[in-house]
């Protein structure tokens, strides 16, 4: 009988503390109207999370891009807002060709592990983190008050510095950007610079709820297409 209850007490437990969300965003290009659409998937049990994130092209830019299809998946530890990753992978896939590439991170002996598919090329990686492109993206638009303005090392961008820069705008900066964004006073909004070997760092202007979860957003310097904005659907 006290094994019964255990057991139950224990699906109880892992009931509660699951969570699931899935977001879905429109990807607009002024006079190109709707080129795509953008979706995150977000599980967590137990204290594991699965982070999804997926970008199909459609209309003209699926023309231009061979019906590009982009895959993004973390995994990893949810500890007290924080998603600290043991796995990341980036999929490109469009008419043409695809390529993949993975990252395991090993925190017990503090390396991380790229597998390239495209050249089946294994490395370990010069630096180690916890970090990803994704379980940075989700800090930010689930606990927009605890991230600060700074350099986060993350996995997936060693090619390009292997950072990626968050700002928290000032007021008047982002006075500016909520009426580009069509947001109210009270978004919080935050700058995130992809560092673009040779050229000017990419930029992502976000629009967050300071409760958490992404409004809006917009990136720039898009080829052919130019500024491309996220809103929901």
């Amino acid at each position: 009988m006290k094994r019964v209850i255990l057991v139950s007490f224990m699906i109880l437990t892992l009931s509660l503390s699951a969570f699931a969300s899935n977001m879905e965003y429109r990807l607009t290009a002024g006079v190109f109207g709707t080129v795509g659409t953008i979706t995150f998937n977000e599980q967590r049990r137990g204290g594991h999370y699965t982070i999804s994130m997926l970008i199909k092209t459609s209309g003209l830019a699926s023309g231009l891009t061979h019906h590009r299809i982009i895959k993004m998946v973390s995994k990893g530890i949810y500890r007290r807002g924080d998603y600290l990753s043991h796995y990341y992978s980036f999929q490109k896939k469009d008419s043409k060709s695809s390529y993949i590439k993975e990252y395991k991170i090993d925190t017990r002996h503090k390396k991380v592990f790229k597998i390239d598919n495209h050249s089946k090329n294994h490395q370990i990686m010069k630096y180690f983190t916890t970090r990803d492109p994704l379980s940075i993206l989700f800090e930010l638009i689930k606990h927009p008050s605890s991230i600060k303005s700074g350099r986060y090392r993350s996995v997936g961008l060693e090619s390009h510095g292997g950072y990626i820069q968050i700002v928290a705008l000032n007021l008047k900066q982002a006075q500016k950007e909520r009426s580009e964004l069509g947001v109210s006073s009270n978004s919080k909004i935050f700058y995130m610079l992809i560092p673009n070997k040779g050229k000017s760092p990419r930029k992502i202007v976000f629009a967050i709820n300071p409760k958490g979860g992404l409004e809006s957003a917009y990136t720039v310097a898009i080829p052919v297409i130019g500024v491309v904005y996220i809103k929901h659907k």
